[in-house]
């Protein structure tokens, strides 16, 4: 699967950590944003241009809250190709 710009959409599991990695964009990144949920956390990286550059997922043993991560419907579907459970899906909402 290719992401927007190109490069190829990657899930990259850290089981020692309990976080997850999605990169949805090959662009370098210029900023995180800091998103808290009921069951995990997430740090949404986001490039110069404002496009999100991936989102790494904190505490997914527990279950993932989607909520206020962009892309939802995508991260989802790539999270639940490795088995991961969604506690709370995201509301469809624009990148």
């Amino acid at each position: 699967m290719e992401a927007s710009d190109g490069a190829a959409v990657k899930v990259e599991p850290d089981p020692e950590a309990a976080a997850v990695y999605v990169r949805l964009s090959g662009r370098p990144v210029a900023r995180t944003r800091t998103v808290r949920g009921s069951q995990s956390d997430a740090a949404i990286d986001y490039a110069a241009d404002g496009s999100v550059v991936g989102v790494e997922l904190l505490g997914v043993s527990q279950g993932i809250d989607l909520r206020g991560v962009p892309e939802p419907k995508e991260v989802e579907r790539l999270l639940h190709g490795l088995g991961l459970r969604v506690q709370a899906a995201a509301k469809a909402r624009a990148g």
